[in-house]
């Protein structure tokens, strides 16, 4: 990894992203890019390129109301909280 990239890493921010089954999950954002967003969870050495589609700004209450509409198994109300989240 370039020192450029680890530098970059360092300063990121927190985003809500709609993984597999709308799963809400908080990663870290470190870079952008027209059609994708790079994000990691707790090792910056190991991050993954989500969809912009799938990255939203990070939202306290709707986290908690994604969070828990998921664990209940709510799909009609995740896809309205989903509907309501903002893109980054």
């Amino acid at each position: 990894m370039s020192r450029e990239k680890k530098s970059s890493m360092r300063n990121h921010s927190q985003v809500i992203v709609r993984a597999y089954g709308d799963e809400p999950v908080r990663l870290h954002a470190v870079d952008f890019y027209p059609d994708c967003v790079e994000v990691f969870g707790q090792d910056p050495a190991k991050s993954i390129r989500y969809l912009r589609a799938l990255v939203f700004r990070d939202d306290e209450a709707l986290f908690e109301q994604l969070s828990h509409a998921f664990s209940e198994g709510a799909g009609d109300k995740l896809v309205t909280l989903w509907a309501s989240a903002r893109r980054v």
